[in-house]
């Protein structure tokens, strides 16, 4: 094998090992059944790689939109994403933004729009995104409300609801972190690490 061949299959190894770290890292809380969702964004080149790691995993993939070499990815647990749409406090707030049904796909196809309406500039970003990341209702409305200032405590969301509940999940998260991260370490694969 010429040695062109080899750097740049050794360089692409190097790329794939990172992103799935970068993949461990965002999406534990995900994987060890503690959070319904995740979102992160990586080279559009990628997406194909990140559907494949996530195989056998129970966690679903959707890209929520691409464009410029990158694309938004959301993680989900599905019955847990439809759980939650189906509280009828957050179907009510998600009509505001035109969320016109509580089914999940049709609920995410909708966020998708919004996302890549909002990529291009044509509207404001949906900070309804937060439901569907699993943040409290009450913290989603005072982060649009108070348009992400006055917050009584930052972590993985702006917390303006209860805040040592708050803490508690985000130290789940980081738990979950480092035993995602450690397990990887240690050679497990995706399906090993998720719960």
């Amino acid at each position: 094998m010429p040695t062109e061949a080899v750097l740049n299959q050794l360089s692409s190894r190097k790329v794939t090992e990172s992103l799935m770290m970068q993949i461990i890292l965002h999406c534990a809380p995900v994987l060890k059944d503690i959070k319904m969702s995740s979102m992160f964004t990586v080279p559009a080149a990628y997406l194909k790689f990140v559907r494949s790691a996530f195989r056998g995993t129970g966690i679903r993939v959707k890209c929520l939109c691409q464009g410029a070499g990158r694309a938004v990815v959301y993680v989900y647990r599905e019955a847990e994403v439809q759980q939650c749409l189906e509280d009828p406090q957050v179907a009510v707030f998600l009509q505001q933004y035109g969320y016109e049904s509580t089914q999940a796909e049709a609920c995410l196809n909708h966020l998708g729009a919004r996302v890549s309406l909002s990529a291009r500039g044509m509207e404001h970003y949906p900070h309804e995104m937060g439901i569907f990341l699993g943040y409290p209702l009450e913290d989603v409305r005072g982060f649009i409300r108070h348009e992400g200032k006055e917050s009584r405590y930052t972590g993985y969301w702006k917390v303006y609801g209860d805040v040592t509940q708050a803490k508690q999940i985000f130290q789940a998260y980081d738990d979950a972190k480092e035993c995602a991260v450690m397990e990887y370490m240690a050679g497990k694969h995706m399906s090993e690490i998720a719960c």
